[in-house]
């Protein structure tokens, strides 16, 4: 049949990808139940490519336009590769990043920080505004220990909530606290 060797062809290319470093894979979940691997949607996934600089390039963005954060459309899914770069380094090969999905919300990353911290929803935005209703459905269904949204913003932390609104160049330094806790 055409349509299957298509597929197992397409599926080698991914696991060629992803063996060679040039891809990283973040896994969907639908339910944050532990163990959270378990939840893993068998063939749904999100790709990302493993350098932000090479994807500006591949996408014709010049660096001047990086540096005016005015690549219109585009600047979602190119802040979204850069924290998905940064996570996957920061990682350590534990393989604890996911991308949750349920109905029509979507949080870009949620990573599982072991005991102590839990699960911890991370919201990215591209720009200044914040508001995430995904976020709030995520906030209602699991209420999680923290929470974390990336964007243009200052940082902005509620220590009441554990509610953090952090620059998305800090996401080593956030990741790097929540490992210390």
């Amino acid at each position: 049949m055409p349509g299957l060797h298509s597929y197992t062809h397409l599926i080698h290319a991914f696991d060629w990808l992803l063996k060679a470093n040039l891809a990283i894979e973040t896994p969907l979940i639908d339910n944050i139940s532990m163990p959270i691997k378990t939840n893993i949607k068998e063939n749904l996934f999100k790709l990302f490519m493993f350098d932000t600089g090479l994807l500006g390039m591949m996408a014709d963005i010049p660096p001047k336009t990086l540096l005016e954060y005015g690549f219109g459309t585009y600047q979602g899914f190119f802040i979204e590769n850069f924290i998905a770069q940064e996570l996957k380094h920061l990682d350590n090969d534990e393989n604890r990043i996911y991308s949750w999905t349920h109905k029509s919300a979507e949080i870009e990353f949620v990573y599982d920080f072991g005991v102590k911290v839990g699960v911890v929803p991370m919201e990215v935005k591209s720009g200044w505004v914040t508001k995430s209703k995904s976020l709030k459905s995520y906030i209602d269904k699991y209420n999680p220990k923290c929470k974390v949204i990336l964007s243009a913003n200052q940082i902005s932390i509620n220590h009441k909530e554990d509610f953090y609104k952090v620059p998305t160049y800090l996401i080593a330094k956030l990741f790097k606290y929540f490992k210390a806790l």
